[in-house]
């Protein structure tokens, strides 16, 4: 028996010191890397879920970069920040994609805690964890973090594969506005009365708004432009923001004038959506269109 445990215990030190030894391979790669090093000329960064992603289109923006993703948590928003800031001291402004769904505890489920997501994400941002996430992952998917510890030797390869893979601007690739609007009855989607917040995205983002306070960046939260028959949802997104940051800059733009045909389904832009949009911001400036509005 005496002997079974000590082979356990065995093989539990050489499991231990695998991961160790990954991990501190991956961050001495990440570090001799120019992964999140952008140009000098990069003043505004841009995070946030898909809806950022597919509006702000940076090769027409002055000074930007968008490295918003798809069904982007404000967790893995946080800790692009401290990395990509760390590499680029002279990002002085964030724009942050703020949305009725981003702060919604049903995203948790759908996103954050979604297997499906944990799995692809994991890979990527398992060597940035720090004492926050660890202790997160431990409390609701303790499975994840023993698999996530192992899945981190794939990191080597994001590296290789570059800044894309952990975000950036894209065209959208469907166009389902027609059938969204039909599913509605090209009615306006009844006001939301109530909104069940997620304590976690709640705490990241407040995590993020510390961050830029303390780093002296400007934090500009933004409602990317929706649907028409979306646009009188905001007002629980009101509430929270003057309850939780009421001293961070809010551009509401999810009520800019938009044609149908700029949009991809309700609450995406197109292509040809974000190049209008995009156009707009440079030519007036983030501020004054949300003045306009």
């Amino acid at each position: 028996m005496i002997l079974f445990f000590r082979k356990i215990s065995s093989i539990i030190l050489i499991l231990l010191s695998s991961v160790v030894t990954i991990y501190i391979i991956n961050i001495s790669l990440y570090k001799s890397s120019t992964l999140f090093i952008f140009n000098d000329n990069i003043k505004t960064l841009i995070l946030g879920d898909s809806q950022s992603k597919y509006a702000f289109n940076d090769k027409i923006l002055l000074n930007t970069i968008n490295f918003s993703a798809d069904a982007e948590s404000y967790l893995y928003s946080y800790i692009k920040l401290k990395e990509i800031y760390f590499r680029n001291k002279q990002i002085d402004t964030l724009l942050l994609s703020f949305t009725e769904h981003s702060i919604s505890k049903d995203n948790e489920k759908r996103w954050l805690l979604n297997n499906g997501h944990i799995n692809n994400r994991f890979p990527k941002y398992f060597p940035f964890f720090g004492q926050d996430e660890f202790k997160l992952f431990l409390q609701k998917k303790p499975n994840k973090i023993l698999t996530g510890m192992f899945s981190q030797v794939l990191f080597p390869i994001y590296l290789l594969a570059g800044n894309n893979i952990f975000g950036g601007y894209e065209n959208l690739k469907h166009n389902i506005l027609e059938d969204e609007v039909k599913k509605n009855g090209n009615k306006s989607t009844p006001i939301i009365t109530q909104l069940m917040i997620s304590e976690i995205e709640k705490k990241y983002l407040i995590k993020i708004a510390d961050f830029c306070s303390g780093h002296e960046i400007t934090l500009i939260l933004v409602h990317p432009p929706v649907h028409k028959l979306l646009q009188d949802q905001q007002q629980l997104l009101y509430k929270f923001k003057n309850k939780y940051l009421n001293n961070v800059i809010f551009f509401d733009l999810s009520k800019v004038h938009m044609e149908d045909s700029y949009f991809g389904d309700l609450v995406h832009l197109n292509s040809k959506g974000a190049e209008y949009f995009s156009s707009l911001i440079k030519k007036v400036g983030i501020s004054k269109l949300a003045e306009c509005i």
